[in-house]
């Protein structure tokens, strides 16, 4: 199925390979290349993140006794906020990630590099409002918060706030905040565009197949299976 996906354009939110026997629903291996992978149009995201930074600052680790690099600190948090608004803060152990991660690494963490990369990589108010809701529904304390709040927040960001206040974990809500962040109005427009209509390349990963497999059908699934997820936010 993967054999036109290495002639994938040069840039794509889709930045994974699957491999798994295909008689097995239980066992796979997911390769990344980039902090990024998404169906949603992230491109923008994309640009911004410098991999070339994260491997470099990437720390040596032991798994099962084998020698192996981890991200740092700064570079995992950044990510795992990212991760948790992709999915919508459907599962506890994702918001159970990002605790274990202040607390194990505490006082180990250097905040302003926090600060200055997710400012670098497009992902500041993505790193705010998640730990805002990783400390709100955990009922976990992180002081470093005041230092990661804006200046000051626009009525859009301001409405985000407030849903994040209430424990909203909606897929519309995420989708609208990596909406806000892309700037510009005609950027906007091409998010919501490319959102309905991706290209052929992100359609085939999405339904893992060859990608001239892809036609007028799967678009029609595709908007079908996911019109219901931006019905009005919902609290847990």
């Amino acid at each position: 199925n993967y054999k036109n996906f290495f002639k994938r354009p040069p840039l794509s939110s889709i930045n994974t390979l699957i491999y798994k026997p295909q008689n097995s629903i239980y066992f796979f291996i997911h390769l990344h290349w980039h902090l990024i992978n998404s169906t949603r149009p992230l491109d923008f995201l994309v640009r911004k993140i410098d991999m070339e930074k994260s491997f470099s600052s990437a720390q040596a680790t032991k798994i099962d006794g084998v020698d192996a690099l981890t991200l740092s600190p700064e570079h995992l948090l950044i990510y795992l906020s990212h991760h948790n608004l992709r999915h919508s803060f459907d599962r506890l152990i994702l918001l159970s990630d990002i605790s274990a991660i202040l607390r194990y690494y505490k006082d180990r963490i250097n905040w302003d590099l926090v600060i200055e990369d997710a400012e670098r990589f497009g992902l500041s108010l993505v790193l705010y409002y998640v730990l805002c809701f990783v400390s709100n529904m955990l009922r976990f304390e992180i002081p470093e918060l005041e230092k990661l709040r804006p200046a000051k927040f626009t009525f859009l960001e301001k409405i985000f706030l407030f849903f994040i206040d209430k424990g909203s974990c909606s897929y519309g809500l995420s989708y609208f905040i990596y909406l806000f962040i892309e700037r510009g109005a005609l950027r906007k427009l091409r998010f919501i565009g490319r959102t309905i209509f991706p290209s052929s390349y992100v359609m085939a990963h999405s339904f893992m197949l060859p990608i001239d497999k892809i036609g007028t059908f799967h678009y029609y699934k595709r908007i079908v299976n996911n019109i219901f997820k931006f019905l009005p936010f919902y609290s847990r």
